[in-house]
């Protein structure tokens, strides 16, 4: 550490400096005057953190920009991290290999600059965290959270402009051809619609920028607006308050103040804004104020950030589910040029179904003998047909102890999102199925179930292809000549040592699992256990809760709340399928960007099959299987419901830290007590499990104290009345 303050000292100066032709910045001129500073007394143990990385080690990065002209930065740790970049790097070796030699890759660890160097990479190593806390919690390791900031602080000060990539990226086409010189960030965003939502204050804040992937300059105010985000988000804790956990969801709320405050254009296609846009605030953001016009920008003041087109540098739901790549009114003509793989889990699911996984590692995955079930999932079924398929050839692959090869070719039209996210555009695609991540969450199916399950992308690989050449095609006939001469043998022994076991189309899968269930004296279902399958409380299709403007008529908020609560489509279902948690990021984006619910059953339509026992309490709910054999081997499975008293308000998980909206709305004057009490005790019940007199004693001891720690900066009408004294909003 004390390394790392010597250099942050050494460079500060000509840090703010930075062809400013004046004098240096100083510290309290990082921020807008009018803004309500995050932590205005700084961190209260110690100095601060220094901001800049060694720049030593990262000057190697100079002669990389200065041979080619360009340069793209990523930066990991080693193990599973390290396969993620690089894939990132292979699909720049495979896709843009013109770019190879402007790729670096920041190395935390040794393990890391070992297995980017093994593939002929240019590597820097900048040995960071590597204590236990850092490996089982990144997202609140100091370290790792300022990294990339700091990282992109760093090579500003260096003076290179850079690309920087989160790990989890592939370039698909030039990413440089996109870029149109006329700001000092350009970025992508987690918008489906940029021209309509971007900096409305009724979408989330952590949508408006992915800090995933980010063209930075060596500007002057693009390094200000850097270390600025580094001094308000500094402290770890400050006093008694958290850090977000969510480093993007911190950024953008400093985009979002310096907006209105003016400080910040906004640039989308033809369109430039200079304040925040829209009526209703989400609880989540930024309550816009009557700041209208932009300061007048001078080199070390103001700043310009261009946000790109999200069917072209894609996120994770615009690429893997929407589909917004295959929409021409999206694109507008242009290629597709990169995928960030944010918001989905598995990640690595989710690259190699859709075919963007490049390293080569089948025989690792599968060994030197894979086994594999594939059968033909039909079109234009119901939900509950779907899945009825799906859980059959999941018991077959299960008896046959084989992977099912999961099917591609599900009914989309069952997915509530087909209409209002314009689904309907593939049409010129005939043969696009949904794979049943479009419905049902797919970690689950990826978890324990995994050595059950592949991806249905899997059979696009070369070598998955070639093990077709020998596959074994099973028929009516041929099923019941095998069954014959099976001689007492388990299922799993049937059809040899062959890789692929190949379903034809006339031998329905639900057949094939009820003889195989009839040969072993079992029951179609007697192998899935049945659990409750609650209506998430936090990841759910819903409206977000909104900040009530003081002075507006309102009565509670309710007014504003959406209808659609979804606790009655909690139900029992089988594992592992749950369809009204399809995705985070997905569902509960629906209903106040599409104009509709998600409205599927929890259970996917195979409630039918297992039973309500008992509801031990308000909060938990137990199931059991239908069928006597499954019933036996799993008996009871109990699950929790959400507090339905906090829906359907979907409050964020951040309400309790420094950066909290609810917080400092309330400080600035802009949001009732009432509204802030009201708000908080739906985050009480809904991300700590706190209800009554506790979560009243909670929200008030969070309000008061955030209030005194804001003193001299919070609007002091916002602290409760006395008794018998009228309070003046």
């Amino acid at each position: 550490m004390a390394g790392l303050l010597s250099e942050w000292v050494r460079v500060r100066h000509a840090a703010l400096s930075h062809s400013t032709g004046g004098p240096a910045l100083v510290e309290r001129d990082l921020q807008p005057r009018s803004m309500l500073p995050f932590t205005p007394d700084g961190p209260v143990r110690g100095e601060n953190r220094a901001k800049m990385l060694p720049l030593d080690p990262l000057s190697k990065l100079r002669e990389v920009s200065q041979k080619t002209g360009r340069l793209l930065v990523t930066w990991t740790t080693g193990g599973d991290f390290a396969k993620m970049a690089l894939n990132l790097a292979m699909s720049i070796r495979r896709n843009v290999p013109w770019l190879e030699h402007s790729f670096a890759v920041i190395c935390l660890d040794r393990d890391a600059d070992q297995q980017l160097r093994a593939e002929q990479f240019t590597t820097v190593l900048l040995p960071g965290p590597a204590d236990e806390n850092a490996v089982k919690d990144p997202w609140q390791n100091d370290d790792l959270w300022k990294f990339k900031y700091r990282l992109m602080a760093s090579l500003m000060t260096l003076g290179l402009a850079a690309l920087v990539l989160d790990t989890d990226v592939v370039l698909v086409s030039d990413p440089f051809q996109h870029l149109t010189g006329d700001a000092d960030l350009e970025v992508m965003t987690d918008l489906f619609f940029p021209d309509m939502h971007l900096l409305n204050v009724s979408i989330r804040p952590e949508d408006h920028i992915n800090t995933g992937y980010v063209y930075h300059t060596a500007t002057p105010s693009a390094l200000r607006f850097m270390l600025a985000f580094l001094d308000a988000f500094d402290a770890h804790e400050w006093r008694g308050f958290k850090r977000d956990w969510f480093n993007q969801r911190a950024f953008n709320k400093l985009v979002l103040e310096w907006v209105d405050a003016g400080s910040v254009k906004v640039l989308y296609g033809p369109g430039a804004w200079c304040a925040l846009r829209g009526s209703r605030t989400n609880v989540g953001t930024v309550a816009r104020s009557r700041q209208r016009s932009c300061v007048e920008r001078t080199p070390t003041s103001g700043v310009t950030i261009r946000v790109l087109n999200p069917a072209v540098i894609a996120h994770g739901m615009n690429f893997f589910w929407r589909r917004a790549h295959l929409m021409r009114s999206e694109t507008g003509g242009l290629p597709l040029a990169a995928v960030h793989a944010n918001g989905v889990e598995p990640k690595d699911y989710f690259l190699r179904d859709r075919g963007l996984w490049y390293l080569d590692d089948f025989t690792e995955r599968f060994g030197e003998a894979p086994r594999f079930f594939t059968y033909v999932h039909p079109r234009g079924l119901s939900l509950a047909e779907d899945f009825e398929e799906v859980a059959a050839a999941l018991e077959v692959a299960m008896m046959l102890q084989r992977r099912l090869v999961l099917p591609m070719t599900m009914n989309c039209r069952n997915c509530p999102a087909y209409g209002p996210y314009g689904f309907a555009e593939w049409a010129d695609k005939k043969d696009l199925g949904c794979t049943f991540d479009y419905f049902s969450r797919a970690s689950l199916a990826m978890g324990e179930w995994l050595k059950f399950t592949v991806e249905s992308g899997v059979v696009w690989l070369p070598e998955f292809q070639e093990l077709l050449k020998a596959r074994r095609h099973v028929s009516a006939a041929s099923l019941q000549t095998e069954l014959r001469s099976a001689g007492g043998r388990r299922p799993a022994e049937l059809f040899g040592d062959t890789a692929v076991v190949q379903l034809g189309e006339a031998l329905r899968v639900h057949v094939l699992r009820d003889l195989l269930k009839q040969a072993v004296r079992g029951q179609p279902l007697d192998s899935l256990p049945c659990a409750w399958r609650a209506w998430p409380a936090t990841t759910f299709a819903c409206r977000d809760a909104v900040l009530p403007q003081v002075g507006e008529e309102h009565s509670g908020g309710r007014d504003l709340r959406a209808s659609c609560d979804g606790s009655m489509q909690g139900e029992c279902g089988l594992l592992p399928f749950m369809c009204c948690e399809a995705y985070f990021g997905w569902a509960e984006k629906l209903e106040v960007l599409g104009g509709k619910t998600w409205d599927l059953p929890c259970g996917c339509g195979l409630g039918r099959h297992c039973a309500q026992t008992s509801r031990t309490s308000d909060m938990q709910v137990c199931c059991e299987p239908r069928v006597v054999g499954a019933r036996k081997k799993f008996g009871e499975n109990c699950g929790h419901n959400p507090p339905v008293e906090a829906l359907p308000d979907l409050v964020p998980d951040d309400a309790d830290t420094y950066s909290s909206s609810i917080l400092r709305e309330l400080a600035k004057g802009n949001l009732a007590r009432e509204d802030a009490e009201r708000l908080c005790l739906s985050f009480a019940a809904l991300h700590k499990a706190l209800g009554g007199q506790e979560a009243w004693r909670f929200c008030q001891d969070l309000l008061e104290r955030f209030l005194g720690a804001q003193d001299g900066f919070a609007t002091p009408q916002q602290r409760p009345a006395k008794r018998g004294q009228k309070r003046t909003l």
